[in-house]
């Protein structure tokens, strides 16, 4: 929040010329305060013992300055009068830089039409491979009956198809990914050419500084103002060993420096809060209800979304949530705003723009169906609070278009070590270790590089997580613990109208290590929303589930089945641990079973927001 009650007037002369009796000081950036998309810049002016100067001028301050937010204060012998901004015109930008930014900018598009063209091709190509499937399948179905089909030739068709799926799938995730960086670097190729070229000429501002002194002593003023085109994101490098119950974390900020000023040997504070935020907290409005004939009921339309009805019958929980959170994003960046006094951008403007946004929340809430409306979590991916971190030593930052990394913090936490396997989903055990975040700080959601005994494991994103609260840090795939998942047994009887499916499945952990490995082991059974017609009973889980507190109130209610295992050195082959357990359907015998086709995206935010990857994945090393 700018204060600027010491500034008793802020004045902008465009072109205005310097009077003799004035005097140009030399100043020196102090301290910098890095938001996320700017920063709050301090200059200290010394004033020497005798100076009997009213006014004294601060030049070269830079183009990108953010003239409203120009304030000064003095110490006890130096009293602000006023300030005022001039600007004056400098030589243009290099052309010779516009050129190469606009080449970069040819060769991004050209990259990501081709990265799109490819990314189109593996889409029709895994939708036609997913139609012969298909055809396969029910052809081959029938030539096996007949004795056609031989039922070697029929499993190396499956192998086939699995094999082509996975291989197309994970290209189309590769291309997905790179189109996303080059869509990236597209955007700040964009606004590196609109800083250049956003004027003929490059604008260079002044600053004069009226002051009244008491004594003809030596003074002090900070001159402190805002500057765009800079920002900062976290970063984060963790490192493990297998032998230590320990990591250790590494908190860096990458910061894009462009404001036009170097900052040399500053101290540098970086903060996530919003220095033009209104300093009035917002007005709650009445909150006005009606009732009309249910035809013409409220639509709850999700943000660009016109599928959703007013019953709710068609807002899945994703969409639902999506909403939500949408509106809620929309809510944060008006609030952010900088508001002045005119009527089209007043505080009063800003009120009724978050008032409108609640109510279409609200509005949600209101409509939906009630077992929907009971899941939605509009706030389950706000960041943790405002963070501040004031680096203890100096730093320098030059104005560039590289990015340059500074780090913030370094600690070591203590870690639980040990291996999650999830036969349904990989053959083999991922490394993982839970920590708690015992800094006086939260950490923010940002990228990650992971690395084990001095070996690059991965990447991956850091959740947010605040000051005592746990996270999970994947360390990749242990290829010397192997797990499989069998299904023993199948029986399909009908007990007077109802149709019951008894399914019975082996779980298999091999251990190649010299060593005894922690295990948490994962399946799931089916989950309904259908109660009333289908009931899904574990009868036998084989072995005690987990006791984990978190597991238990999170992930059990959703089928997710967890087992904590030890697993001894030399369990493989025949003397491999196995966990057998047993479920039943049970359901209307006139009906039948079919798999919900859920938003994988959805049910994986889910997990980590209500877990921190904890289920087996988290973050990290995959």
């Amino acid at each position: 929040m700018l204060l600027r009650l010491s500034v008793p007037l802020l004045l902008l002369c465009s072109g205005a010329s310097l009077q003799a009796q004035e005097e140009a000081v030399a100043s020196r950036i102090e301290s910098v305060t890095l938001y996320r998309d700017q920063a709050l810049v301090t200059r200290v002016v010394e004033i020497k013992p005798g100076d009997e100067a009213k006014s004294f001028i601060v030049s070269g301050l830079p183009e990108t300055l953010v003239v409203d937010s120009v304030y000064a204060e003095g110490d006890g012998n130096a009293s602000i009068r006023a300030v005022r901004i001039s600007t004056r015109q400098e030589a243009e930008s290099g052309r010779e830089e516009v050129r190469k930014l606009e080449d970069a900018i040819k060769q991004n598009q050209l990259a990501q039409e081709m990265a799109t063209s490819d990314l189109n091709v593996l889409t029709q190509n895994i939708q036609s491979l997913t139609e012969m499937i298909n055809f396969t399948s029910a052809t081959s179905r029938g030539d096996l009956n007949s004795g056609v089909l031989k039922a070697e030739t029929l499993v190396e068709l499956v192998n086939f198809s699995m094999t082509k799926r996975a291989e197309l799938a994970l290209k189309q995730v590769e291309k997905q990914r790179k189109l996303r960086e080059l869509q990236e670097t597209a955007s700040l190729l964009a606004r590196s050419l609109q800083t250049l070229t956003a004027s003929g000429i490059k604008v260079a501002y002044d600053a004069k500084i009226f002051v009244e002194l008491a004594k003809p002593e030596a003074a002090t003023i900070r001159l402190s103002y805002l500057v765009r085109n800079c920002g900062w994101s976290p970063q984060y490098t963790v490192r493990g060993e297998l032998e230590k119950p320990s990591l250790t974390l590494r908190y860096s900020a990458m910061v894009q420096q462009m404001s036009g000023e170097d900052w040399s040997d500053i101290r540098l504070t970086l903060s996530t809060a919003s220095p033009t935020v209104n300093a009035g907290g917002p007005t709650l409005t009445p909150y006005r209800v009606q009732c009309s004939p249910a035809q013409e009921a409220f639509a709850i339309d999700a943000p660009g979304d016109s599928s959703m009805s007013s019953d709710g019958a068609s807002g899945s929980i994703d969409k639902l949530s999506g909403a939500m959170k949408s509106l809620r994003s929309q809510q944060q960046t008006a609030e952010s705003q900088l508001y002045g006094d005119n009527k089209s951008n007043s505080p009063a403007m800003r009120d009724q723009a978050l008032n409108r946004l609640a109510l279409q929340m609200q509005q949600i809430e209101l409509s939906a169906v009630a077992k929907d409306a009971n899941k939605i979590d509009q706030d389950s991916l706000v960041e943790v609070a405002s963070q501040i971190y004031e680096l203890s030593a100096p730093v320098s930052l030059e104005s560039r278009r590289d990015q340059q990394l500074v780090q913030i913090t370094e600690s070591v936490l203590d870690a639980e070590m040990y291996h999650v396997a999830t036969p349904l989903l990989s053959s083999y055990a991922y490394r993982e270790a839970v920590a708690i975040n015992e800094q006086s700080i939260g950490l923010l959601r940002g990228p990650v590089s992971v690395y084990l005994d001095g070996r690059f494991v991965g990447q991956s994103v850091l959740p947010s997580t605040a000051s005592g609260q746990r996270f999970v840090v994947g360390f990749g795939a242990d290829q010397q613990v192997r797990t499989r998942r069998e299904l023993r047994r199948k029986e399909d009887e009908v007990q007077g109208g109802n149709r019951r499916l008894t399914f019975q499945y082996r779980l298999v952990i091999s251990n190649f290590k010299d060593n005894d490995v922690k295990v948490r082991l994962l399946d799931r059974i089916p989950v309904t929303d259908q109660q009333q017609q289908i009931s899904v009973n574990l009868v036998d889980p084989g072995r005690p589930l987990s006791d984990d507190a978190i597991y238990n109130r999170v992930q059990r209610s959703f089928g997710i089945l967890r087992w904590d295992i030890e697993v001894p050195k030399g369990a493989n082959g025949a003397n491999s641990l196995d966990v057998e357990y047993t479920y039943t359907v049970e359901f209307d015998r006139n009906n039948q079973l079919s798999s919900v086709d859920v938003d994988a995206t959805a049910n994986s935010e889910m997990m980590d927001n209500n877990y921190n990857g904890g289920m087996g994945g988290g973050m990290g090393g995959r």
